[in-house]
């Protein structure tokens, strides 16, 4: 129960993470709501065509896919409750900055500089090519950034994955962590 206590507890760090991936995920909602109107508003988004939207989907891509798997399932009838599914997603916002804060914290010494360029960068440059190849790559400034923002979520959950990876080989190689 402590490693959970000392995970969870908040911190300067973890709180500006938390506080960013909430305001990614207001503006994704701000951004979407001219969409959802019936019929959809013809009015462009206060914010610009910088799409938040798109980044709020990809920063709870895995608590969405919770949240489908429970409402297929029929356990819970989340329909019913939309609060608690944005509840849950705050939660879940909290958890992945407290998350992020402590791989980096324990895991950093493990990252030379070239891993945590390579972390940042290789998501970019599959992007990049990736559009490339689909020969539908811009050069718009609200392109760039969409581009960037992606990249950045890619390498938050690639971040996560490595440290999940040094995390299960110290438990192997080192009983008793």
């Amino acid at each position: 129960m402590q490693p959970v206590k000392v995970l969870m507890m908040p911190d300067r760090k973890k709180m500006i993470l938390f506080v960013i991936f909430v305001l990614i995920t207001i503006a994704g909602l701000v951004q979407r709501a001219p969409l959802v109107e019936s019929p959809p508003s013809p009015t462009p988004s206060r914010l610009g065509s910088f799409s938040f939207t798109l980044l709020a989907v990809l920063l709870a891509f895995p608590y969405q896919i919770l949240v489908t798997g429970l409402i297929l399932v029929g356990t819970v009838p989340l329909h019913r409750f939309p609060w608690l599914v944005i509840a849950g997603n705050v939660v879940y916002l909290y958890f992945l900055s407290c998350l992020s804060m402590a791989g980096f914290n324990r895991y950093r010494h493990r990252f030379s500089i070239w891993h945590w360029t390579a972390l940042i960068g290789l998501p970019f440059i599959l992007i990049v090519g990736y559009l490339v190849y689909l020969n539908i790559l811009s050069f718009f400034i609200d392109d760039l950034l969409n581009y960037v923002g992606v990249s950045l979520i890619m390498s938050l959950y690639l971040h996560l994955l490595f440290c999940l990876g040094f995390f299960v080989h110290d438990a192997i190689t080192k009983p008793g962590l």
